[in-house]
């Protein structure tokens, strides 16, 4: 995950969201396999985005187990992702769930 940073940092100071994407997924990989602190609705949520137009990429968020997830989406395909994305998880998961779309800002 150390290396991972650096990369991201990397990556972002570039603006190079494809690469910064593909870097979420597999930190959501690594948090899965090798720390075990996902939950598979957490695991369901990452794999829905991954089929929908605009995923960059995503992965859980805060403590683990539980929780949240975020997703990097390509802003150009925000009404079609999130329409596959809230079909695709509801489907898999079996109930309703809750996103809130939001933009980056600048640093502080």
């Amino acid at each position: 995950e150390t290396d991972r940073v650096g990369k991201a940092s990397s990556l972002l100071q570039k603006g190079d969201m494809e690469g910064f994407g593909k870097l979420l997924d597999e930190s959501h990989e690594s948090s899965r396999i090798n720390f075990e602190n996902s939950i598979p609705a957490l695991d369901q949520l990452c794999e829905s985005s991954k089929i929908s137009p605009g995923h960059l990429g995503a992965r859980l968020s805060g403590g683990g187990f539980g929780g949240s997830t975020l997703h990097l989406i390509q802003a150009d395909q925000q009404t079609e992702f999130v329409s596959t994305f809230q079909k695709e998880a509801e489907r898999r998961l079996g109930h309703s769930i809750e996103f809130f779309v939001t933009r980056p800002s600048g640093t502080s």
